[in-house]
């Protein structure tokens, strides 16, 4: 088993909704902030560093989109 907190879970499973769609750090920020848990472009980086590092070897399931975002990788 992998645990995720929250914010990570939601950057998942967000991603994951859409495979090899490319989002941008901001829309993926709207999407997964609540009023609880906000979520910055910037914090995102930080979010998104952990949930790989949880992810172990499936790590490379989210990548990274030059000069675009993230994507999943299905």
């Amino acid at each position: 088993p992998i645990s995720l907190d929250d914010i990570e879970y939601r950057i998942l499973k967000f991603l994951s909704s859409r495979p090899y769609h490319a989002f941008t750090p901001r829309r993926i920020a709207q999407a997964v902030t609540t009023d609880r848990l906000p979520v910055t472009e910037e914090s995102l980086r930080a979010h998104i560093t952990s949930l790989r590092a949880k992810l172990g070897f499936f790590a490379d399931y989210v990548q990274t989109v030059p000069y675009i975002g993230y994507r999943f990788k299905a």
